[in-house]
């Protein structure tokens, strides 16, 4: 599977992690899940004109003794030649799209500009003929807090200056589990 392909590329297989000298949070995020109107197949599906049956979103996340943090995302059947946007929230998915919050910022601020790729997890994808793609952050920093989620957003995400980090609709929301 592609997906444990790209978690391998980075060490998300489940192997133990050495100790972060600056972790607070977790070392290890994951989540796999096909995502299904309800959330039953362990993502949460909010347009399926966008998100088409069956599609899977996987994400493995590693904070290293290197003080960096390496992510991957893996989706698989969304709709072909697309540019979806996509980041780390805050909260755990839910019913409704809202329900996983902000983006996760390791600072946290109420600045418009503290959204950017340095402060958050940015995972824009552009997926093949066949809906596939896979896309990889790395960030200077170790998480402080468990980010709940990872959202994909309807549109790439802006990386204008007056209108930093907006992705347009959510519409899928794997929720993390953390180690």
């Amino acid at each position: 599977m592609a997906a444990l392909g790209a978690a391998a590329a980075i060490g998300l297989t489940g192997a133990a992690l050495p100790a972060a000298a600056t972790a607070v949070g977790p070392q290890l995020l994951y989540g796999t899940g096909t995502a299904t109107d309800g959330g039953s197949g362990g993502a949460y599906r909010y347009d399926a004109t966008l998100v088409p049956d069956g599609a899977l979103v996987h994400l493995g996340s590693a904070s290293l003794s290197t003080g960096v943090t390496k992510t991957t995302l893996t989706v698989h059947g969304l709709l072909p030649h697309r540019t979806y946007g996509a980041h780390l929230h805050a909260l755990a998915c839910g019913p409704e799209p809202a329900s996983s919050g902000g983006h996760y910022q390791q600072e946290p601020g109420t600045d418009p500009h503290a959204a950017n790729p340095r402060n958050e997890v940015w995972l824009d994808v552009t997926t093949d003929a066949n809906g596939t793609a896979v896309t990889a952050a790395e960030n200077p920093w170790t998480y402080r807090a468990a980010p709940g989620s990872v959202v994909v957003h309807a549109d790439p995400t802006s990386h204008d200056h007056s209108n930093p980090g907006v992705a347009g609709a959510r519409v899928a929301c794997l929720t993390l589990a953390a180690r």
